[in-house]
């Protein structure tokens, strides 16, 4: 009756660590620098989002920088800022899609590596 159990609870475990590992995605296939491609505003100034593989990042716009941490669930990136909050993008491969509060949506490409 044990033995039993035990199958179950172990059945049960390994399941679960299966879909938490499918359904969080490789940060790796994500690392690198993300450039705006405008936005909704065509004059808009060029934004910089670099992602880095210890789940650190930097947003730069002009002479401003932003410090965040990343994760990425499913399709969804958040970036977690060091004041609280959080923001959500889109990503996939080479791209990344976020609307900003104003109905801002902002568009960044992967940049080639050489």
């Amino acid at each position: 009756m044990k033995l039993r159990y035990l199958n179950i609870i172990l059945l049960g475990t390994v399941s679960l660590c299966l879909i938490f590992f499918q359904s969080c995605s490789s940060r790796d296939e994500f690392v690198g620098t993300y450039i705006s491609t405008g936005g909704d505003k065509a004059d808009a100034d060029e934004i910089i989002i670099e992602l880095n593989d210890d789940g650190k990042g930097v947003w730069k716009k002009r002479d401003e920088t932003v410090f965040f941490g990343w994760e990425v669930h499913h399709k969804a990136l958040r970036l977690h800022l060091k004041l609280g909050g959080v923001i959500i993008g889109e990503i996939n491969r080479d791209s990344i899609e976020i609307s900003l509060p104003g109905n801002e949506n902002i568009l960044f490409q992967k940049a080639k590596t050489q």
